[in-house]
């Protein structure tokens, strides 16, 4: 039966994050209001994103403290919303609640939406209130805490932190396209640590006028590709780069960090040797269309005032992923070439976990706990599924900012203290899954074929990366004698990198070292009529 493909395109979509001061890096005033705590400060103690908490105690609770935002606008009527704030209880007797309050563009108030604390003490935890916000609403307030449940005369401590409110990821995202016949030569890859990963095309006026193709180049920038196959979705990611070649001239537009970052601070030393970060300067319009890209750059040898000069003189000419002239101009030699066209690189959601650092020492924990950690802080990717893994790693990001992405590898590649290999990666709908890779196989590779366990057909789209295959044509003997698993057998390897090339091929990569496996499907037919690219 033929199989089928299609790649449409859809409008750019990320988190923003409605409460700017959400991490209390310089205060805990700018976007907040609190009442009545005998203490409320920030910390460097405990914190759970950033180097600073908001830390409230009391000896004896009066019933009346509250620490809340103000009113933040930019809610939009009927969407649906996410609030979340991670709290450390470390002395309560009884449980206090967390609010998201609605209100009108005139400021009054809809309805609230109300979720209890675990009763006494804990850790670290993260609290979550998905609601739709009501027709009429324009504004709301994120209450973090709020007494209801506390023992009134008790003593109170807690803490709070990396409080958001932002509308909910949606799969569903505005359709602008379908590109399935348009975009020639399409391929990309999966891998076992990152998930889908990276993806290639190009545009040509063979099938795109000159004013399509300019259309594109200059709109379509960080929009969201969505490969499905079989109505379900095989690959997705942005257009990451786009190299514009026309008429002798080649013009490039990028999110790549070398070329663009909306959010700039810098790190140098002060005269004792210790780390001084800069303040962040951000460019909300731009962190309001495409993400908000950050950069930390080291600066040595610096002072403040160096120092901020250098961090505005970065904001200023990269805060947009402007057009630039790349490449070599031809002059000259005859009349450039007519054929325009755009090469289009593709990421997967794995390189904007990039967008964003972690800066502060994670102390000792639990693979899923930092896991949890990191990805809170991203506006792509959410948390999907996470194997549990009891081991306790540590990653270090102190004196230098790590890139989430480059952290959470790190977390993956500390396997567990068995020797396990585990994986994780990005997926559909901008799901990070994580787990153990498995120790027994899931394909099967006989006569030039690639077969499931059933013996049947893999379907190349669906095919991922991150699993353990059995060649049945291998000229080795079975597993040798007082080893335990499937990856001590030289029949069985374990496929790191999975890359579909359109319509009929796909190469396995075993390791850096190791040539691909390349299997190819006889291409029966194309119809394009449908959108969709078929082969069997």
């Amino acid at each position: 039966m033929p199989q089928a493909y299609t790649l449409n395109l859809h409008h750019r979509g990320h988190r923003t994050n409605l409460i700017d001061n959400w991490s209390f890096e310089t205060d805990m005033t700018t976007d907040w209001a609190d009442a009545n705590w005998e203490v409320a400060a920030l910390t460097d103690g405990f914190a759970k994103f950033g180097r600073y908490s908001a830390h409230f105690s009391d000896a004896t609770f009066d019933g009346d403290e509250y620490f809340r935002t103000d009113l933040i606008t930019g809610v939009v009527a009927s969407a649906e919303y996410t609030a979340s704030m991670w709290l450390k209880k470390t002395t309560c007797t009884g449980t206090g609640i967390m609010i998201l309050q609605w209100y009108t563009i005139a400021d009054a108030a809809i309805s609230q939406v109300v979720l209890a604390f675990d009763t006494g003490t804990h850790d670290w935890k993260k609290y979550s209130i998905t609601a739709t916000a009501p027709a009429t609403a324009a504004k709301a307030i994120v209450y973090a805490f709020e007494f209801t449940g506390v023992t009134v005369g008790t003593a109170f401590e807690a803490y709070i932190d990396g409080v958001i409110l932002a509308a909910t990821m949606s799969a569903g995202l505005a359709y602008t396209g379908d590109l399935t016949y348009h975009a020639q030569g399409w391929k990309r890859s999966s891998h076992a640590v990152g998930g889908y990963w990276a993806g290639s095309f190009t545009l040509s006026n063979d099938t795109l006028s000159k004013a399509e193709l300019d259309d594109f180049y200059n709109n379509m920038l960080g929009c969201r590709l969505v490969e499905t196959c079989y109505g379900m979705v095989s690959w997705e990611g942005l257009i990451w780069t786009m190299d514009y070649h026309q008429r002798g001239s080649t013009f490039r537009r990028t999110l790549d960090k070398s070329m663009f970052h909306n959010a700039v601070a810098i790190i140098f030393s002060n005269d004792e040797g210790g780390r001084v970060v800069t303040g962040i300067s951000t460019n909300a319009d731009s962190a309001a269309e495409y993400g908000t890209c950050t950069l930390y750059e080291p600066y040595g040898g610096a002072n403040l005032a160096a120092a901020q000069a250098r961090r505005d003189s970065l904001y200023y000419s990269h805060a947009w992923p402007r057009s630039r002239e790349v490449g070599t101009l031809t002059i000259g030699k005859g009349d450039p070439p007519s054929d325009d066209y755009i090469a289009v690189t593709v990421a997967g959601y794995w390189q904007a976990l990039n967008f964003e650092y972690h800066i502060n020492t994670v102390e000792e924990n639990t693979p899923n706990e930092i896991l949890t950690t990191l990805l809170g802080e991203n506006q792509f990717v959410t948390e999907g599924s996470l194997e549990t893994n009891a081991d306790v790693v540590r990653i270090d990001c102190y004196p230098t900012p790590m890139q989430v992405g480059d952290a959470i590898a790190k977390v993956i590649g500390f396997g567990d203290s068995a020797g396990d290999v585990w994986q994780g990666g990005v997926y559909a709908d901008r799901k990070f899954h994580y787990g153990q890779a498995s120790t027994s196989w899931s394909y099967q590779y006989r006569d030039g074929r690639l077969l499931d366990r059933a013996g049947q057909d893999v379907v190349f789209p669906l095919l991922n990366a991150g699993f353990l295959m059995f060649n049945a044509s291998a000229p080795t003997g079975g597993q040798p004698p007082g080893t335990s698993t499937a990856w001590d057998d030289p029949r069985y390897r374990y496929v790191e990198e999975v890359e579909f090339v359109a319509p009929d091929e796909i190469l396995l990569r075993f390791g850096q070292s190791e040539q691909p496996l390349i299997i190819r499907r006889r291409v029966e037919s194309k119809l394009y009529s449908t959108g969709g690219l078929w082969y069997e």
